[in-house]
């Protein structure tokens, strides 16, 4: 026997994929599904999760990070000296991924290297035989090469992946039938920000079509 567990929902956050009837891709059933690509940072391989990044087709981002009491050396001098946020307990971590997930109506998740899917089912666990409440879940691995504009910071590699795997701006989600009330304009042009060098016109598309 499972028991899925909830803990109260913040009723700050829009729910993107509820209020559009064009947001993600439409499920068999019809619900709309959302891509959110991933990535994870841990203690080398086999350790323990330190920080993973989310970030969904159309900009919203969750970022969360744990911490690591004892990092290998490599760790040490590549991921702790970038994660650019302060550590909060497991519980909260996972009180905030239940409610960036709860955006959406279903959740496909997409990474570029198993162990990410790995942790993030692991982050679903809170106990035996108790997980997270979440929206439908369906994951899928796909090999990319993606340029990231902080290599080893999680948020930003989730960013580079779905650049390189989907670089929508915003005009393709106006062209898409949206209205800019349903998109997360900010979260939108903070996850085009980092990369002003490596897609100049990717940026400025964004920034030209947002300020009108």
């Amino acid at each position: 026997m499972r028991t899925f567990l909830t803990w109260p929902l913040k009723n700050t956050t829009p729910d993107v994929a509820s209020n559009s009837q064009n947001a993600g891709q439409q499920a068999n059933n019809g619900v709309i599904k959302m891509d959110v690509y991933i990535d994870c940072e841990f203690n080398g391989f086999g350790g323990e999760l330190i920080s993973m990044g989310l970030v969904s087709d159309h900009g919203h981002e969750f970022y969360g990070v744990l911490g690591c009491d004892h990092p290998c050396k490599w760790v040490e001098e590549n991921v702790m000296p970038i994660l650019n946020e302060k550590p909060v307990p497991l519980d909260v971590f996972q009180w905030r991924l239940q409610n960036y997930l709860h955006q959406f109506e279903c959740v496909n998740i997409i990474a570029d290297y198993p162990e990410d899917i790995q942790r993030f089912c692991a982050a679903l666990i809170i106990g035996p035989g108790e997980c997270l409440n979440t929206p439908p879940l369906s994951m899928k691995i796909v090999r990319v090469s993606s340029q990231s504009a902080l290599p080893h910071n999680a948020l930003e590699d989730a960013r580079g992946i779905r650049e390189a795997l989907n670089p929508k701006t915003l005009s393709d989600i106006l062209v898409d039938g949206l209205e800019p009330a349903d998109i997360d304009v900010t979260a939108l042009n903070n996850s085009i920000a980092g990369y002003t060098e490596v897609f100049p016109g990717t940026r400025a598309q964004l920034v030209n079509i947002t300020l009108k």
